[in-house]
């Protein structure tokens, strides 16, 4: 019998916690709210409802303050500028609901406002519950200063350039680090115009996370788009995990340049790549999904791709200073090649995967059927620990390979906002 698809498990009541439980659950929250900023810092909030509003709250942005959005269009005549040397602001829908929230620019094509928003020397901004769409260049941009930043549930989509651009310092020293992406849907409704894109773009950034974000369509016709993820340039210790990647010409990248100068550090150092679902139709696919270019020590495990033609690696690891790598328990239909000097650990994939294997392909679900044998009970233990669902591994006598650990009983999700699980 097939089972329900986890996230359909949210709508039913008796996958919800206790009433006890439950009030415990939001008792611990208010605690955890109630917690005092640190000394000096106050907190306040700003409602806006019209452009005007927002532009005036962005230009008179101060630390510790938040800046609610009300439900509507906001169609913006310039790019949003936060002021300088601020820390801890919150830029967010107020209803929580991101498609009921659109910042909007005039189109991929019209130059006259390139930029959503724009933040230099910045600790600690967080965009979130909104959609972001139609810019010339890319819809935030962050320079070298930046850190800590924080996009949550948003809904990017149709940006000429890259969506999240994060930049190095003028010098080339430092870059952007610690941010976090998750819950969010990045995509091109059809394709790119051009292939100078990607969804998040990292120079010399350190400890990344990627999580439980899809991204859709980031491919050119004619040419090679971006990696839908692409963290180089001197970055380091980046986490892609429980995400979604659908009929994108490459997926995610760690290290991209061949040519960066041996007495420099490597292009991208470390990482984790793990739990992710990576789908395309039948030559959509030029290049390599997962590509670990001039980035030791990185770690790729229960990845579930399945290309269906178009190119015939799942998974490369590149470059003579690509050295350390682990490549274990992923479930594809191509294979997994070392190229031009790179080393590594191999071992325990699968890769002569199938459609039949999977509950709904064709929307990137790429949960496993009860059928699928070939993964099932066939994963050797590594140091990840749980699914893309967060389902704790293993459920039978061994972990599943691929990014589904597959069971006929499920656990009690914790409750989320309901636009965090639909699969748009």
């Amino acid at each position: 019998m097939k089972r329900p698809r986890k996230y359909d498990l949210w709508l039913q009541d008796s996958y919800w916690p206790t009433k006890k439980t439950f009030l415990a659950l939001l008792m611990f929250a208010g605690l955890l709210i109630a917690l005092p900023l640190p000394a000096g810092a106050q907190s306040s909030s700003v409602n806006v409802s019209s452009v005007s509003q927002l532009q005036s709250a962005i230009a008179g942005l101060t630390s510790n303050t938040t800046i609610l959005l009300a439900d509507g269009t906001y169609n913006l005549t310039g790019t949003l500028y936060l002021p300088q040397n601020i820390s801890s602001v919150t830029i967010k829908g107020a209803s929580g609901n991101r498609d009921a929230v659109v910042i909007k620019g005039p189109g991929m094509t019209n130059s006259s406002v390139s930029f959503g928003f724009w933040a230099d020397n910045v600790n600690g901004a967080t965009f979130q519950d909104m959609t972001i769409r139609d810019f010339y260049q890319h819809a935030i941009i962050l320079n070298g200063g930046v850190n800590n930043p924080v996009f949550r549930n948003l809904h990017i989509i149709d940006i000429g350039d890259q969506f999240l651009k994060n930049n190095p310092t003028a010098d080339g020293l430092n870059g952007v680090d610690n941010g976090l992406l998750e819950n969010s849907l990045l995509e091109y409704s059809s394709v790119a115009p051009d292939s100078y894109t990607n969804g998040l773009d990292v120079h010399r950034g350190k400890n990344w996370i990627v999580r439980n974000t899809i991204f859709k369509n980031f491919r050119s016709s004619g040419s090679l788009a971006g990696p839908a993820v692409l963290v180089w340039n001197g970055s380091s210790d980046t986490t892609v995990v429980r995400s979604t990647f659908i009929n994108n010409q490459r997926d995610i990248s760690f290290g991209l340049d061949p040519n960066r100068p041996a007495d420099q550090s490597p292009d991208h150092a470390r990482g984790l790549i793990a739990n992710n679902f990576m789908y395309k139709t039948g030559n959509i696919a030029p290049d390599v999904p997962i590509a670990v270019f001039d980035s030791p020590q990185t770690k790729v495990y229960y990845n579930t791709i399945l290309l269906n033609g178009g190119y015939p690696n799942a998974i490369e690891y590149r470059f003579s200073g690509t050295t350390g790598v682990d490549i274990k328990n992923n479930l594809t239909d191509g294979s997994i090649v070392a190229r031009d000097g790179a080393s590594g650990s191999v071992g325990n994939n699968v890769t002569n995967a199938t459609s039949s294997l999977f509950a709904n392909p064709a929307a990137g679900d790429l949960h496993l059927r009860s059928t699928a044998t070939i993964a099932i009970d066939r994963g050797i233990s590594v140091e990840v620990s749980d699914d893309i669902d967060g389902q704790s591994r293993p459920q039978g006598p061994a972990s599943d390979i691929g990014a589904d650990e597959y069971s006929s009983t499920l656990p009690i999700p914790i409750p989320a906002p309901p636009s965090n699980l639909v699969l748009k």
